[in-house]
């Protein structure tokens, strides 16, 4: 498992390492980027670039939130938690990722991952 692996720039290590079987994980949602087209537009590219070289099946997608302070109401930025699916998988599907696929990304893949 390739843990943040949106920070490797070379797409086609991401390739190799999905072919030769390795989980990709991409996470750090809601981060500026550099020539993004706006608040999360690189990571929606960089999805939509991984599903287009069908590796849909190698993908997993993650908040990486941590800090959960349970001293504080709510602990803390519970938005954080709940990021990935109010706000950045309505951008993924208004950028043309069907239901299956999302599906795929946030409840097949995970599944299978952490059942080994």
């Amino acid at each position: 498992m390739w843990i943040h692996a949106q920070r490797e720039p070379d797409f086609s290590l991401h390739l190799t390492a999905a072919r030769r079987g390795a989980w990709l994980e991409y996470d750090g949602w809601d981060r500026p980027q550099e020539d993004a087209p706006g608040p999360d537009g690189a990571f929606v590219e960089l999805v939509l670039r991984a599903l287009h070289n069908r590796l849909a099946d190698r993908l997993l997608l993650s908040g990486d939130v941590l800090g959960y302070d349970a001293s504080l109401p709510n602990g803390g930025e519970v938005e954080a938690y709940t990021y990935l699916y109010e706000v950045f998988l309505p951008k993924l599907v208004a950028a043309g990722v069907d239901e299956v696929s999302v599906c795929r990304l946030t409840v097949d893949n995970p599944f299978d991952a952490f059942a080994r």
